[in-house]
């Protein structure tokens, strides 16, 4: 679970569960100031990453 503490958009990107995972499989998801996310187990993510690059 991740919620930014200091209200800034922040972006995900995320995968679909499998074995064969590769580059073009993944979404880049963007989160409002006012939102959080949450991981289901087995999906696939990268880092958290602000907009501004803080």
């Amino acid at each position: 679970m991740f919620f930014p503490l200091d209200y800034r958009l922040f972006y995900v990107p995320l995968a679909l569960p499998g074995d064969d995972i590769t580059p073009e499989k993944f979404v880049c998801f963007r989160f409002d100031e006012h939102q959080g996310l949450y991981i289901h187990l087995n999906i696939w993510h990268e880092g958290v990453f602000a907009l501004n690059g803080t």
